[in-house]
C-alpha cells in the first residue's frame, strides 16, 4: 500500500523529470502544458494528454516497486538477523545489539541487489515515460528486441545502494533513539555499535 502511494505521489513528476532529460521540453512550466495537452516537444510523436498523462507508466512503477520492496525488506532482515544471531553466539555478545553503520551497510546491499532484480521493470517504466507509445507489453517487446532489460543497471544498482545506505542507517539511528528513551542504558549500547 505504502509503494502504491508512493507511485501515485512520485509519477506526475519523474514524467515531467524524464521528459526534460530526454530533451523534449526545455522548462518545466513547458513539460507541464505539453504533457496535459498531449503535445510533445521535440520531435517526439504527440501523446494523450490530460491528468492521465501525468500517471504514464503508474501500472510498470508499481509493479517494479511491490518487487523492490518483497527483495529489499526481507533481505535487509535476515541480514540484521544474521548479524545479531553471529553476535549473541561470542562469548561475550550481545544478543540484542545492531548498528546504526551495521544497517547502513545491509540496507546497502538489500538495496543494490532489489534494484539489480527490477532494472527490468524500470526500463520499461522509464520508455512508457518518456513516450513510448505502445503500452507496457509493447514497451516490453521493444525492451527485449534491443536486448535492454538490464540498461542503467549499474547506476541504478549505484543509486539504490547509497539510498539504502542512508535509509537503514537513519531508521536504526531513529531506532535506537527511541529506544534510549524509554531503557537508559539502551542510549549507550547505540553509540558503543
Amino acid at each position: 500500500l505504502a509503494a502504491t502511494a508512493s507511485c501515485i505521489v512520485r509519477t506526475p513528476t519523474a514524467v515531467i523529470a524524464q521528459r526534460m532529460q530526454i530533451g523534449q521540453y526545455a522548462t518545466v512550466t513547458d513539460a507541464m502544458h505539453g504533457v496535459a495537452s498531449g503535445r510533445a516537444g521535440g520531435a517526439a510523436a504527440a501523446s494523450r494528454g490530460g491528468l492521465a498523462a501525468f500517471y504514464t507508466g503508474l501500472g510498470v512503477s508499481v509493479a517494479r516497486e511491490l518487487p523492490f520492496a518483497i527483495v529489499q525488506f526481507p533481505l535487509y532482515e535476515a541480514l540484521k538477523r544474521l548479524i545479531v544471531a553471529r553476535r549473541a553466539a561470542e562469548p561475550d555478545g550481545d544478543a540484542i545489539s545492531f548498528s546504526a553503520m551495521e544497517g547502513a551497510a545491509s540496507g546497502s546491499f538489500a538495496g543494490a541487489m532489489a534494484a539489480a532484480v527490477t532494472t527490468p521493470f524500470d526500463v520499461v517504466k522509464t520508455r512508457l515515460m518518456v513516450g513510448a507509445n505502445a503500452g507496457a507489453a509493447g514497451a516490453l517487446r521493444q525492451v527485449v528486441a534491443e536486448g535492454a532489460l538490464f540498461s542503467g543497471m549499474g547506476p541504478r544498482v549505484s543509486w539504490m545502494a547509497i539510498g539504502g545506505f542512508i535509509f537503514f542507517g537513519v531508521y536504526e539511528r531513529c531506532l535506537q533513539l527511541l529506544q534510549a528513551l524509554t531503557t537508559p542504558n539502551a542510549m549507550r549500547k547505540g553509540e558503543e555499535g
